[in-house]
């Protein structure tokens, strides 16, 4: 367990996933006559309770001085520690939504611990012991109805959930983003938020932060900071995410998918070895999800855009295929993308690639687009 320092009194370290990990933060807050409060921000899964034990020891002298455990949303991989914190901090109180508390009560935390924001309204709030003053961004929809963020303004740390979390495709060390991480922002919400709009709408509350957020803490990936903040705020604006991707007739996706089983079946017919091992790849359960719909042995339907699509795929070429075949199955790609109309990206089919490997753990090697 590694604590960083991002903002003033807002300290943040992560599981070791190597894939999807989970960032977990803890607010210090310090008022007058020494007097403090501390505020975890979503405590994390079961197996993040020994972390979290030792990095409140060290941010605030143990577990028992929890003030507040704020919780975006209720899913297991955020939230699951929660009863852990109230049952061993006997004056926290658990913030999230009215829609996140319904589903978290069933943990076995009593109503009495709950503080729902929708008492207050969107007005800040206010730690009564130090001053400090924290204000609930709702983030409706992103992904969940209930789900909210929080920004502190001591810090000007912004809180975002799954909102700006990112699968983990920048290599090397460090928490920050660079431009690799937009790779697995865009794969991460292309999957797990529902519209452009929603994200829109959450994007909005934002930008009318003030003053603006310097650093952007999300639940999942890198921590976003210093011009990358206003840069993915405004590439997630205009992405297609969610149902956006889901037409009944897009000629772009009917083409990705007719270029895709004709790269299979041209790899097939040119070795069944290569074939093998990049199917193999293809459909097996990873720890982030799978990209395709496959059925009778045929990709039918993509829960990414196209070009992400063919980024993962070279990315699988570079992980699964032996280093001297490589260019021979990009090649047959390339065809295929090609005779469909389809855009190649040059990076994907040059040499071993300069994008990392979404599905592998990053390393010092790793390089950025």
């Amino acid at each position: 367990m590694k604590l960083t320092e991002i903002g003033k009194g807002f300290y943040h370290f992560k599981s070791a996933e190597p894939v999807l990990h989970r960032n977990i933060y803890i607010k210090r807050f310090v008022g007058p006559d020494d007097l403090s409060g501390v505020m975890v921000f979503d405590p994390g899964a079961k197996s993040d309770a020994a972390a979290l034990w030792e990095a409140l020891e060290e941010v605030a002298g143990g577990v028992a001085h929890v003030d507040l455990v704020f919780v975006s949303h209720q899913d297991p991989d955020v939230a699951s520690n929660a009863k852990f914190l109230v049952d061993n901090a006997p004056r926290s109180l658990v913030v999230a939504s009215v829609d996140s508390w319904r589903l978290l009560g069933m943990m076995g935390i009593p109503d009495r611990r709950f503080y729902l924001l929708e008492s207050w309204g969107e007005e800040p709030l206010e730690i009564k012991r130090t001053g400090h003053r924290l204000h609930p961004v709702p983030a409706h929809y992103c992904h969940f109805r209930g789900s909210m963020m929080m920004y502190d303004y001591e810090s000007r740390v912004l809180f975002s959930g799954d909102l700006c979390a990112g699968v983990n495709t920048r290599g090397g060390e460090g928490i920050y983003a660079d431009e690799a991480s937009w790779a697995g922002i865009s794969l991460f919400h292309q999957i797990y938020m529902p519209s452009k709009r929603a994200v829109q709408e959450a994007i909005g509350r934002i930008v009318a932060l003030e003053p603006p957020p310097e650093v952007i803490a999300p639940q999942h990936g890198d921590v976003i900071a210093g011009a990358f903040v206003e840069e993915f705020l405004g590439r997630l604006a205009r992405l297609d995410v969610g149902v956006d991707l889901v037409k009944l007739k897009d000629p772009e996706k009917e083409a990705g998918v007719a270029a895709l089983n004709a790269f299979f079946d041209g790899l097939k017919a040119g070795s069944m070895a290569l074939y093998e091992a990049m199917w193999e790849e293809v459909t097996r359960r990873n720890e982030f999800t799978t990209l395709f719909k496959i059925a009778r042995g045929r990709i039918v339907d993509m829960k990414v855009s196209v070009a992400n699509a063919v980024v993962y795929l070279c990315n699988v070429t570079d992980k699964a295929v032996p280093r001297e075949e490589r260019d021979r199955v990009k090649v047959v790609l390339a065809v295929a993308l090609e005779e469909r109309g389809v855009e190649v990206p040059s990076f994907c089919l040059l040499g071993t690639g300069t994008q990392p490997d979404i599905f592998a753990a990053p390393t010092a090697e790793g390089k950025s687009s």
